[in-house]
């Protein structure tokens, strides 16, 4: 039995075939016919024993082990990556071959690190055949081989999912021991060994398994989703680090409304909201918008922060801000969730144009872009919901036409002097203090635009040293 969710919008992710050579017959490079290219992009899928596509460089690791009377198998993500469509850069291949005579016959290869135990493999060592174009473009492969493999098998058994463990070859055999291309086919994540046991020894493959459903669009095997709903709650005290790193990467894969989908139904939503205390506080109007999020969320842009900080927005800022003090985030990802949190309302509540070239400016480009982009895609997804701050956007929206039309400063990268400048005026001497008082005279750029310039700035930083002028700064004296 198969655990699935789909969605309204569940798609394929288009076919991308970069790689044009395949092993013929006689052991020789050949180019794939373009009917064959054409006849697997229109049937969207790839058979692994016929039809999957091998990087030419990767064919040539292959070919050169072979030929110094080894074997050789591709395996892992490159292999999951053929059967789901998608091209791989990143080549992983098992060899019996040991470490000495594979680095004889790769110059070029550079050890990477060496199996403790060595009872299933001695060493990896890495190829890196990447290059630049003309254009500055990066193509070619790095490729690390696991040397000195003794059971070709009994390496693929220690996969945490079937469909990481085949071995595939261009002309033989596929090695699949626990019937990774029948669970491929059928698009459903199953676990090698038994679920439970394998996320009670590593509870954080729970978020691996969701971030992969974001990944491919795969369903759950159903003893993998009662195994995820049994040992959810000890991800709780698991490294915060690995679970926020792979919460990231799941918002910005394709089928992020599926994996968001088995995140609440399991529960495995706890850890990402703080615990069950926090998950059982979720009120009504909170529910309603993280349902949106659900169904919709795959239809905005595929940047992972913008769609965090909507999944984060349904909730209230209280908890928005406990979340980001309880999980690892990277710091420009945490100052854009402070912002959604602590700034997000005050978008509705600018009422002049000066008040809002200051909140602007003092967010900076970056995070006000984020935090526009953010109404921007809540105003998509729940126009019904956001009526004030439509009208506020429009606004908003308006200003920023006659910013951009007249060729206002706005930003600090726009004023026409630097902190360098304050110094070398020599109205103070710390680095620090300088950048304080650029900060104060974007006020007189904000209040005229035609005083954007060097004297009126310079004139505007001397009389900002005085701490009482410098916090009235954008207030205006009426005479």
């Amino acid at each position: 039995m198969i655990v699935t969710n789909k969605t309204k919008r569940d798609r394929d992710v288009p076919l991308c075939i970069p790689f044009l050579f395949r092993v013929n017959c006689d052991d020789c490079l050949e180019v794939v016919p373009f009917c064959d290219i054409i006849d697997i992009i229109l049937t969207n899928k790839l058979d692994q024993e016929a039809n999957m596509i091998f990087n030419k460089d990767v064919l040539q690791v292959i070919k050169t082990i072979e030929e110094n009377g080894s074997k050789a198998y591709v395996y892992g993500d490159a292999v999951k990556e053929g059967y789901i469509g998608r091209d791989s850069w990143d080549w992983d291949i098992i060899t019996d071959m040991e470490e000495e005579p594979l680095c004889e016959i790769f110059p070029k290869a550079r050890l990477l690190r060496e199996d403790v135990k060595g009872d299933l493999y001695k060493s990896t060592i890495r190829l890196d055949m990447t290059y630049t174009d003309d254009q500055g473009e990066l193509l070619g492969s790095i490729i690390d081989i696991k040397t000195g493999v003794k059971s070709f098998s009994d390496f693929l058994g220690q996969s945490d999912f079937t469909i990481y463990a085949m071995g595939s070859h261009p002309q033989k055999s596929l090695i699949d021991p626990f019937n990774g291309k029948a669970d491929a086919k059928k698009r459903v994540l199953r676990t090698v060994r038994p679920a439970d046991s394998l996320f009670e020894e590593k509870p954080e493959l729970m978020m691996k398994t969701l971030r992969l459903v974001a990944e491919t669009g795969f369903d759950l095997d159903t003893n993998l989703y009662n195994a995820i709903v049994t040992y959810r709650d000890r991800l709780l005290d698991k490294d915060k680090k690995l679970v926020t790193d792979e919460f990231i990467t799941l918002m910005g894969s394709p089928y992020v409304c599926k994996a968001l989908q088995f995140l609440v139904g399991s529960g495995l939503i706890l850890p990402i909201l703080g615990g069950e205390q926090e998950a059982k506080m979720i009120s009504m109007k909170e529910m309603k918008f993280l349902n949106g999020i659900m169904e919709h969320l795959d239809e905005i842009s595929d940047d992972s922060t913008l769609r965090l900080a909507l999944f984060y927005r349904c909730f209230k800022d209280s908890r928005i801000l406990k979340v980001i003090k309880n999980l690892d985030f990277p710091e420009d990802v945490r100052i854009h969730l402070e912002d959604v949190a602590n700034k997000y309302d005050r978008l509705s509540m600018m009422k002049s144009k000066i008040t809002f070239k200051r909140f602007a400016g003092e967010m900076g480009e970056e995070r006000f872009t984020l935090l526009y982009k953010v109404a921007r895609a809540r105003l998509s997804l729940f126009a019904a919901k956001e009526r004030s701050l439509d009208k506020r956007m429009k606004w908003i929206e308006k200003h920023l036409r006659e910013i951009k039309s007249f060729g206002e400063p706005l930003y600090l990268d726009d004023l026409a002097i630097t902190s360098e400048d304050i110094l070398e005026a020599g109205i103070v001497g710390d680095e620090k203090e300088a950048d304080k008082l650029l900060w104060y005279t974007l006020a007189i750029a904000h209040k005229n635009p035609y005083h954007n310039n060097r004297y009126k700035l310079l004139q505007g930083a001397k009389k900002y040293k005085n701490p009482i002028l410098a916090s009235l700064r954008y207030f205006t004296l009426i005479k």
